[in-house]
C-alpha cells in the first residue's frame, strides 16, 4: 500500500512505532523502546505473539488527562502502604510514609466492574513505583488493563510456577489481557504518572495475600538508564 493511500493517524503511527522484525506489527512506540533493555524488548514480543497485549489507534481522539477527582469511591496506597514490598529497606525508610504511590476508584454495573488507577512515578533504590499486585479473588477470572497514558510494564505471573512469567508494555493505547489464574502487577517506568482502567467481572475481587508473602519472581529495575527485568532475589519457588 503505497504511503499516498494510508489514513494520517496510520502515518502517524508509524512513525511513532517501533516494527516487530518477527511479527511485522508495530507494538511499541520509539518513546517506550528509549526506556526499556533489549532483554525487556524481546519480552514484550512475547506477550504480543501470545496475542495478550494489542494496539488502540487512539492519536486522534481527544483524551481528557485521565486524572481523578472527587469519584464516588477512592482508595488511596501510600508509601507507608508499600511496606515489605521493595527490596531496599533503607531507600524505602527514607520516604515520606504519608505521600501517595497511587490511587484507584473503582465503579461497577451488573456484571462487569472498571477501576481507573493513577501511578504516580518514582523509585525505591533501583525499583520504580509499583502497584502490590493481586491475583483475582475469584481467580478464573480474566481482566483487561486500557492505557491512558504514561509508560509502564505489566508483569503477569501465573500460579502455576512452571508457567514463564509474561511481561507486557503499557503506553496511551495498549490493551492488556491478564489471563485467569495470573497475578499481576503495574511498573512505573517512566517519568510521569501512568493512567490506566482495569475491566473485569464484579466477582472477580482481589486477593493480595500471596503476593504480599512470597512477591514476584523477577523485578523491574533501572539499570543504566533504562528498565530491566531482574530475577527476585527474596523469590522462592
Amino acid at each position: 500500500m503505497a504511503d499516498k493511500d494510508v489514513e494520517p493517524w496510520q502515518r502517524l503511527m508509524r512513525s511513532r512505532a517501533v516494527p516487530s522484525k518477527e511479527y511485522g506489527f508495530s507494538f511499541v512506540t520509539k518513546e517506550m523502546e528509549a526506556r526499556v533493555s533489549d532483554r525487556l524488548l524481546e519480552k514484550f514480543q512475547e506477550t504480543y505473539q501470545k496475542r495478550l497485549v494489542r494496539r488502540l489507534n487512539i492519536e486522534y481522539i481527544k483524551l481528557t488527562s485521565g486524572d481523578v477527582y472527587s469519584p464516588t469511591e477512592l482508595n488511596i496506597r501510600k508509601i507507608g502502604d508499600m511496606e515489605g514490598y521493595f527490596q531496599d529497606e533503607r531507600a524505602y525508610r527514607m520516604l515520606d510514609p504519608n505521600a501517595m504511590m497511587y490511587k484507584y476508584a473503582p465503579c461497577e454495573f451488573d456484571t462487569l466492574s472498571y477501576v481507573v488507577t493513577e501511578l504516580l512515578p518514582g523509585n525505591v533504590g533501583d525499583e520504580y513505583f509499583m502497584t502490590k499486585g493481586h491475583f483475582h479473588a475469584t481467580i478464573e477470572r480474566p481482566g483487561i488493563y486500557t492505557t491512558f497514558t504514561g509508560f509502564g510494564v505489566l508483569i503477569l505471573q501465573h500460579k502455576d510456577e512452571k508457567v514463564p512469567v509474561m511481561f507486557s508494555p503499557m503506553e496511551r493505547g495498549t490493551l492488556c489481557y491478564i489471563p485467569p489464574h495470573t497475578c499481576h502487577r503495574v511498573v512505573n517506568i517512566g517519568s510521569e504518572k501512568i493512567i490506566y482502567t482495569g475491566t473485569t467481572t464484579t466477582d472477580a475481587g482481589w486477593s493480595y495475600g500471596h503476593i504480599k508473602e512470597k512477591g514476584f519472581k523477577y523485578l523491574i529495575v533501572k539499570r543504566n538508564g533504562k528498565a530491566e527485568i531482574i530475577p527476585n532475589p527474596k523469590w522462592e519457588s
